[in-house]
């Protein structure tokens, strides 16, 4: 997950995929001079097995797992499925923020994670072993705090998306006394921050894009011209 010397990002990491984890210490193949943090996954079994657990939460918090595995001749494989869900005490509450609009606040949280491990015995002395590692992750952006005239806000429509995929290709062989291996491995990282702040109903997005403009409609129909604006924001202050 990261090159020797340098720190693994695990942010993107869905741990519901992981089966196991140790820790070894000393010197590690890689050149881990200072001892490594192992995480394994599902390993592909001989035997055709099925695993499923699911957890139910207060406020509607949920997840699921659902894992297989088993073999066809030379052929064995693992695969597994996650889905969490974490749910915001403020999820589907209509009320007026320091954004200015009084809309219906999202404030949940969704991590969804897929695994296949494959192994494939060429010979008694040949393997030939893949990985794929996905997660796809989703936020919406939501403010509990409330010290003001009115709860702070972002306004309607505020979220990032993550998705975090690795792969691994490796050949382990045995010629004579030597073992020889070969490994190829990767990862790729993509969030995306869809941050549009309202404050007065007015939009501040980074990008410009149609989100602003979207809030502004918003706006101007709950606020017709010539309307009082019903929280307002000393800019002198901010």
């Amino acid at each position: 997950m990261n090159s020797p010397g340098m720190a693994g990002d695990l942010q993107g990491m869905n741990s519901d995929l992981f089966s196991g984890a140790s820790v070894s210490f000393g010197p590690q193949a890689g050149g881990f001079s200072a001892g490594a943090v192992n995480f394994s996954t599902l390993q592909p079994t001989l035997s055709w097995q099925s695993e499923f657990s699911a957890t139910v939460g207060s406020l509607g918090k949920n997840n699921y797992n659902f894992g297989q595995s088993g073999s066809l001749g030379k052929f064995n494989f693992s695969a597994m499925h996650t889905f969490r869900s974490s749910p915001s005490l403020i999820d589907g509450m209509d009320y007026l923020d320091t954004s200015g609009l009084d809309y219906s606040h999202d404030g949940a949280g969704t991590n969804i994670g897929s695994m296949l491990n494959l192994r494939y015995q060429v010979d008694q002395s040949q393997t030939i072993s893949a990985l794929y590692l996905e997660n796809k992750g989703y936020n919406a952006y939501a403010c509990t705090e409330f010290t003001g005239p009115v709860p702070c806000g972002y306004g309607p429509g505020n979220y990032n998306d993550r998705t975090f995929k690795m792969y691994s290709l490796s050949d382990n062989a045995l010629v004579g006394d030597t073992q020889l291996a070969f490994s190829y491995f990767g990862n790729q990282k993509r969030v995306s921050e869809q941050l549009s702040r309202s404050i007065c109903g007015r939009c501040f997005g980074a990008n410009g894009n149609q989100r602003c403009q979207h809030q502004q409609r918003f706006y101007a129909e709950r606020h017709p011209a010539g309307s009082a604006a019903p929280y307002a924001v000393d800019s002198g202050k901010h």
